[in-house]
């Protein structure tokens, strides 16, 4: 006869879970609130709310609609306020990265800069170009004090992964960026193989090391095929490309977005839409929206959407603040 405390292998198995899970939540709660991350901007604070290490959050752009500007501006913001960031930036080379911060940093927009406008246009470029050099000199200069590392890897696999968080860990990153996911490969056979390997590496990394992660990533162009204003809309949960898998695993997903200027004409709209005009022609001066796709802590921001404000190729908080709107249905009816 056995005894009632005796315990069947599976039985002390579950026991011996249930003490671990419940150790992990109280320490959770024992977590001091400086660890969680606070995006800049306020309005985008009531999107996210906090960001715990460990958690990832994705944001996604057709091409060429911001991602890159949002993910240099947050970043910047995050540095000048004393956080540290590790940078994976596959989609632009370290040195571009650089130049990227140091014009910040100097009032100038990058675009100036990297394109060589600057160069070839403006009477002022040596003085510019000093300035410029100076900033990126006094940025490589603080050594350990460094509060931005920038990966050097021009091109990485989910493999080397676990290399890029060990780094950001020894240099006591709160932040991880990788801008973008899609460009990171695996040896797993078919797009989809390798997608959904990539973000269940990166998923296990961000656990592990206790660091939170900010990954952009494609939106599907077969979206706009057809309708050229949907790339003027907030983009929606199925745009994303591969999106499935990506969603079950993050914690947010925050969709870019240019949003159609409220005075523009309904004839330049139909133009747009007939593939006569281009987009942007009639996209709203300066702004970028966001929407909430995804929340886990907070179901009901999905759909609600802010203003951001980009002037000089830097993003900054919205005089204009579209907090709080919610849903797509206004702007589908474009």
């Amino acid at each position: 006869m056995s005894h009632p405390f005796d315990l069947t292998d599976a039985q002390a198995r579950l026991h011996t879970e249930a003490f671990d899970q419940s150790q992990d939540a109280m320490q959770e709660l024992d977590r001091p609130a400086s660890h969680y991350l606070q995006v800049p901007w306020a309005s985008l604070y009531e999107l996210t709310g906090p960001i715990a290490p460990g958690e990832i959050w994705m944001v996604g752009a057709f091409s060429g609609r911001g991602k890159t500007t949002f993910l240099t501006s947050l970043v910047d913001e995050l540095l000048q306020r004393g956080d540290t960031v590790y940078y994976m930036g596959l989609e632009s080379r370290p040195k571009m990265l650089r130049t990227y911060f140091a014009a910040y940093r100097k009032g100038y927009a990058p675009g100036d800069i990297l394109s060589g406008t600057a160069k070839l246009h403006w009477p002022e470029w040596p003085s510019v170009r000093a300035e410029v050099k100076g900033e990126i000199d006094r940025m490589m200069r603080l050594g350990a004090d460094s509060r931005l590392h920038v990966n050097g890897q021009p091109r990485i696999v989910a493999e080397q992964l676990g290399a890029a968080f060990e780094e950001a860990a020894s240099v006591g990153a709160r932040l991880l960026v990788l801008d973008h996911i899609d460009q990171v490969q695996a040896d797993r056979g078919n797009a989809y193989a390798v997608s959904r390997a990539v973000v269940e590496t990166l998923e296990d990394l961000a656990k592990h090391y206790e660091i939170a992660v900010l990954v952009s990533t494609q939106l599907n162009n077969e979206v706009v095929k057809g309708d050229p204003l949907a790339q003027l809309r907030p983009p929606l949960p199925h745009h994303v490309y591969m999106g499935g898998h990506k969603r079950h695993v993050v914690t947010g997903m925050l969709g870019i977005y240019r949003p159609i200027d409220p005075q523009a004409r309904p004839e330049d709209i139909k133009a747009v839409k007939a593939g006569e005009a281009e987009p942007l022609s009639i996209a709203t001066p300066n702004t970028m929206g966001i929407v909430c796709m995804k929340h886990r802590h907070f179901g009901n921001r999905e759909g609600n959407r802010i203003t951001l404000r980009v002037e000089r190729g830097r993003v900054s908080e919205s005089s204009e603040r579209d907090r709080y709107a919610t849903g797509y249905d206004d702007v589908r009816r474009v």
